[in-house]
């Protein structure tokens, strides 16, 4: 690439854009003005003539480190000279010291190693990054393959004189028996890309160098352009620079090094607009330009930006001059962002503006659309909001549609062009993609081979409603040879697969019938090619009867079996033939008993029959009878001679329903009806198979109108016995639900159902649970509820039906309409009471174990609705109270107390309930619940930890914590986040109760310390479930209570949670918390500041964040803050980025209210993620 007036190999640029350049400084870098240093031939000369000459350099014959290191046997200090040569308080940094160290963008990327002794680039870095880039000096130097800062590799003047490489010695030690710089060296060539700057090819330390590094070792070096035949032998690749011997500065050199910082410190808002810039002209001549370009292109961020602004034809050209399209046109499809980009830019910008442009690079290219350009053409030509003059689309269309693309792999963009091309101007067009996408084509499947064609079924057959049908008269005969084509080949490629034959083929099997038929309501692609040309026929029979005819017969003489059919159906709906002359073709062609052919044979004859002339359906009847009597003759199978006979039945079935004043095929039916008597008719002669799909739920053989017409004492036997179950019929559970509705109309039928079963004493019946489900379906007077009670309180043998019991009375307990009167809540208590006592006698063996949802067992075990009967009592006698608070009866504490210490199952489930009313009874007695209620929550009492699961199960669920008892509750729930299974939904609500205590109590979670217990015991996915539960809490607090909540502990344990205590942070959890910044507005800034220092989050629905920020116009309100949130969380994001939508209406709102200073490193994002925003 041509930046200034040097060529950087593209090696280097990708390496100093992956953070992996190197550049090796040599004595040239400190040179020029005003650090003027002498390069090290000269320094050996100040050397020699300080020492008085005691020895003569002669550098044809001797190496200046042997001479200095002679020099220094003789007695003079060489390196103390040295030091204080190059220590020069006047010698300065350079503009190439700075432009070097500028070639690295941050501290961390800087990567020099020098050879001089000055230490300018020390002075530099100061300067460019305030002092924070590393520096290291011979021989403590770090690892080569992994470091960053500057190195002074033969030492510097900050060290002891003695120190410096200087001598034979010192480079021996140094590269040989020490081999410090070696090894050095060793580390950076094999992981870093060099270039060295400031070295002459026979400098000493380039011998020095070469000796060091491996081989195979890929090194640059920037050279004069006059000594490039001088490094020929060197194994370095040259970078030539302009050079004139009266330039001592190397000003081109200089030059070319600020142009690559200027470039390197681009972002990519600069680099859009200079890309703009050049685009919007013709491709440059200027080689920098071109270059720039060139590089561009390469670039999978940089080449979108590209193609959004190159438009100009002469663009198209140049791209393809530099062989950008060639991965676009080959089978081997391209899945790189830079081919991606090309194939948009090439469909959208070219295409249709400059299509003689673009075919020609087409031509050139070989004319093979790889996949990814095919669907980038055929898609900006289907969803573009208008289309090319014709002539043009033509051309794209046959290219389209002659590429090797398998249709699979297509989508729906011929679909839609096809629609766009419904019209007359583009008709031609149009009948070319129906044909194509009509064209049937196998597809392997696990269960075998199975038909298709390209067109999307829907879009397929809209096209033809809405253009081909209602202009079928002027393309039918365009159409009908395509259609008729198309099922030969259907036909064809399934007897290939050996999936048909002559007499049978699965398009026509499925296919009910020819004409709309409800069978066919869910058709298949080549369903659609039946009704085109369907379609076909009776158009050309109503306005081209000769064609029609001729296609009649066409279809009459094949052997695909959908086109016999097709023929058939021809032959009934011409009207230009008689009846007779209808049966006279059903006959000439041996319709009659063809295998497949029976639905249009029949519908046939239900139009020709009726009407057709007595001699002609006599000889219809004598061919039955010949069919008949050569099947006695020949079939020796007894099944298929069944078979045949049940065939002949079926179509004297169907002439006698179509035709019933026939007394022709009455007599034939009669005959064949009294040789077997067992045939029946079909539901549906007329098909070989009928499907039909419905839910039946349970049905009763009687309706309640006709169970309260009747006297109980007559179906009361019916009612006991009947047992009848019938798939999808009649059940004895559709009675019951009958028998239910009928008790709550009626109270005296119900009654007199209750006396004939206890007269016959049935009471084990399952008519007992319908007449109490009856009850608790309607609203009974209070002298009913008198009888119902008294009844169930004198008959003992009903309480086998307790469940049913308890039920309608926990239902009507409840202060509803219809409920049980308070009056009568004693007599109803002392049911409930004898109940407990006989549920309990007669409690279940078996312990109840592993059930995962202990409350919804409960509710649905008599104990457990038994125990609701009693809270919702005594809820209903704190009612009668009104506002005095009348603490826990002493019976029901009694009641209460003998749940608590039971051991049947019946009081397990009544515990549960207990625990899910804690709130409630806590209300009525606080003293009492303590010591009662509290305990069961207690994994550490002595009773069995699945009491306390149990309990947990139902206070969680039902439950809700109560301020006054948070004190004695938390210790508990730090018992239960550690004993309650992590996968279950009692689990999840844990965290909804703890979010809840932390936003909505009066204690200070940080400071009571329970929620860094919590933190410190749950594990990862239960931190980030309970962070989201934050923000469920959060949203619905008022604006005041923010701030107070904020300031409280919020604030805090944001700051705690981000340093990693008690725990590291997830990015999950982390993406939890930052939810919380829609209720946190009030202090959106400081939870801002906090987001950017500390988090790296991933956000659980980046989509839906992004949008409610637009929704909550945080950018209107917030634009500063809502920036700096979205460049945090958008730098961890990379390609394809998915949310740009929501992404780019932000920033535009964003960009009404700051400058474009303030916005520009989100535009850069924006960019990088391949977003456009509009400014």
């Amino acid at each position: 690439m041509w930046i200034g007036e040097i060529e950087v190999p593209e090696e280097l640029i990708n390496a100093q854009a992956e953070r992996k350049l190197v550049i090796f400084a040599g004595a040239g870098v400190s040179m020029s003005p005003p650090s003027n240093l002498p390069n090290f031939e000269k320094l050996v000369r100040e050397v020699e003539s300080k020492t008085g000459n005691l020895l003569t350099w002669e550098p044809e014959k001797e190496a200046p480190d042997h001479f200095l290191g002679y020099l220094e046997g003789k007695g003079p200090k060489v390196h103390k000279l040295v030091w204080e040569r190059i220590k020069n308080q006047e010698s300065e940094p350079t503009e190439l010291h700075y432009a070097l160290l500028s070639l690295f963008r941050n501290p961390e990327e800087v990567r020099i190693v020098t050879t001089n002794f000055d230490t300018h680039f020390s002075k530099a870095a100061a300067k460019n990054f305030q002092g924070e880039v590393p520096i290291y000096r011979a021989p403590a130097l770090p690892l080569g393959h992994q470091f960053n800062g500057i190195i002074y590799l033969h030492g510097c003047v900050d060290q002891k004189p003695e120190e410096l490489i200087l001598t034979d010695r010192d480079f021996g030690r140094a590269y040989l028996t020490e081999g410090w710089a070696a090894r050095f060296l060793v580390g950076i060539f094999g992981n870093y890309k060099v270039l060295f700057v400031g070295y002459s090819h026979n400098d000493l330390p380039m011998e020095y160098l070469g000796r060091g590094l491996p081989p195979e070792t890929e090194r640059f070096a920037l050279v004069p352009e006059d000594e490039i035949e001088k490094w020929k032998y060197k194994g370095i690749k040259l970078i030539p620079y302009k050079h004139s011997p009266d330039d001592q500065e190397h000003k081109a050199l200089v030059e070319s090094v600020k142009s690559w910082v200027n470039q390197t410190r681009m972002g990519l808002v600069e680099h859009e607009q200079r890309i703009k810039d050049l685009v919007q002209l013709p491709p440059s001549l200027d080689r920098e330009e071109d270059s720039y370009i060139e590089e561009v292109i390469k670039d999978p961020i940089k080449v979108n930006i590209f193609t959004k602004y190159a438009e100009r034809v002469e663009w198209l050209q140049w791209a393809e001059g530099k062989g950008v399209f060639k991965p676009l046109f080959s089978l081997n499809n391209p899945s790189d962002e830079i081919s991606d980009a090309f194939a948009k830019w090439f469909a959208e910008k070219y295409a249709c503006r400059y299509p003689e442009d673009a075919l020609a690079v087409v031509q050139k290219q070989g004319q093979v659309l790889s996949p990814l350009l095919w669907k980038n053409i055929a898609g900006n030509l289907g969803f573009s909001e208008s289309l090319p003059e014709p002539t043009t689309l033509a051309k794209w269309v046959e290219l389209l549609l002659i590429a090797p693309i398998y249709p699979s792999t297509q989508g729906n963009s011929l679909d839609f062009l096809l629609q766009k091309c419904c019209s007359t101007e583009y008709a031609t067009i149009a009948i070319r993609i129906f044909k194509y996408l009509s064209t049937p084509y196998l597809v392997l499947e696990p269960s075998g081979f199975k038909l298709t064609i390209p067109a999307d079924d829907y879009l397929f057959s809209e096209a033809w409603k809405e253009f081909f049908k209602p202009n079928l008269k002027k393309f039918v005969h365009e159409l009908a040879p395509i259609i008729t084509g198309q099922l030969k080949s259907a036909h064809r490629l399934l007897c290939n697969v050996d999936c048909a034959n002559d007499k049978w083929d699965p398009v026509s099997f499925k296919r009910s019938a020819i004409e709309p038929h409800e069978q066919d309501q869910y058709p298949g692609s080549l369903d659609l090619l039946i009704d085109f040309a369907r379609d076909i026929i009776e158009l050309l029979l109503k306005d081209d009867p000769e064609r029609a005819q001729t296609t009649i017969q066409e279809w009459t003489l094949s052997n695909i079996p959908i086109f016999k059919r097709l023929a058939i159906y021809g032959v009934t709906i011409d009207h230009n033939s008689n009846p007779n002359e209808k049966l006279q073709k059903l006959l000439t062609n041996n319709w009659l008993f063809v295998h497949g052919l029976k639905h249009e044979v029949f519908q046939l004859l239900k139009v020709a029959y009726p009407k057709a002339d007595v001699a002609v359906r006599q000889r219809l009847l004598e061919n039955v009878e010949t069919y008949l009597a050569n099947c006695e003759r020949n079939e020796k199978d007894p099944a298929n001679l069944r078979s045949q006979n049940y065939e002949v039945y079926n179509l004297l079935y169907w002439l006698e329903q179509i035709a019933p004043n026939c007394s022709l095929v009455h007599q034939k039916f009669s005959e064949i009806q009294a040789r077997h008597p067992d045939f029946q008719p079909r539901e549906y002669p007329n098909l070989d198979w009928y499907i039909s799909t419905e839910w039946v739920g349970p049905q009763s053989p009687v309706t309640v109108e006709e169970l309260l017409s009747k006297p109980v004492s007559q179906i009361i036997e019916f009612l006991l016995t009947y047992q009848e179950k019938e798939i999808l019929g009649l059940d004895r559970e559709g009675l019951l639900s009958v028998i239910q509705k009928a008790v709550a109309r009626s109270f005296l039928w119900g009654w007199k159902l209750i006396e004939e079963l206890e007269a016959r004493e049935e009471w084990d019946t399952d008519l007992w649970d319908a007449i109490i489900s009856g009850w608790q379906s309607t609203n009974l007077t209070e002298a009913q509820w008198k009888e119902v009670l008294q009844f169930l309180e004198h008959f003992k043998e009903i309480w086998k039906h307790r469940y049913s019991i308890t039920e309608l009375l926990k239902e009507k307990v409840k202060a509803n309409e219809g409920s049980l009167p308070t009056s009568l809540l004693p007599c109803a208590e002392t049911i409930v009471d004898r109940l407990w006592q006989e549920v309990e006698k007669h409690d279940e063996k078996e312990i109840l174990n592993h059930i995962n949802d202990w409350l919804t067992t409960a509710i649905n075990h008599v104990g457990g609705v038994i125990t609701q009967f009693w809270v919702l009592a005594l809820a209903r006698h704190q009612s009668q109270k009104e506002n005095e608070r009348q603490g826990i009866l002493d019976e029901y504490k009694g009641r209460f107390e003998r749940i608590i210490s039971a051991k049947s199952n019946t009081a397990a489930m009544g515990r549960v309930i207990l625990a899910s009313q804690l709130h409630f009874l806590f209300s009525l007695d606080h003293k009492w619940t303590r010591e009662k209620i509290l305990p069961l929550l207690d994994w550490n009492t002595d009773a069995d930890a699945q009491r306390a699961e149990q309990a947990w199960e139902g206070y969680l669920r039902w439950g809700k914590w109560n301020e006054a008892l948070l004190p004695d509750l938390l210790p508990l729930y730090e018992q239960a986040y550690n004993n309650l299974r992590r996968d279950s939904e009692s689990y999840d609500l844990l965290c909804v109760h703890l979010a809840s205590i932390a936003v909505r109590s009066s204690i200070d979670p940080i400071q009571s310390g329970w929620l860094d217990k919590f933190i410190e015991n749950v594990d990862e996915k239960t931190r980030g479930k309970w962070a989201a539960e934050v923000t469920n809490q959060l949203t619905s607090l008022p604006q005041e209570a923010i701030k107070e909540i904020w300031n409280k502990w919020i604030r805090n344990y944001w700051s705690i949670r981000t340093d990693g205590i008690p725990l590291p942070l997830s990015p999950e959890e982390a993406g939890n918390m930052v939810d919380w910044v829609f209720a946190l507005q009030p202090v959106f800034s400081e939870v801002v500041d906090l987001i950017v220092a500390k988090l790296d989050p991933v956000l659980k629905i980046p989509e839906m964040f992004y949008y409610r920020l637009d929704k909550e116009n945080f950018a209107e309100k917030y634009p500063l803050d809502t920036t700096r949130l979205l460049n945090h969380l958008l730098k961890g994001e990379t390609r394809p980025f998915c949310h740009c939508y929501e992404v780019i209406k932000l920033f535009n709102n964003i960009s009404k209210n700051l400058p474009l200073d303030d916005i520009k490193p989100l535009k850069e994002h924006l960019i990088r993620l391949g977003c456009s925003p509009s400014s």
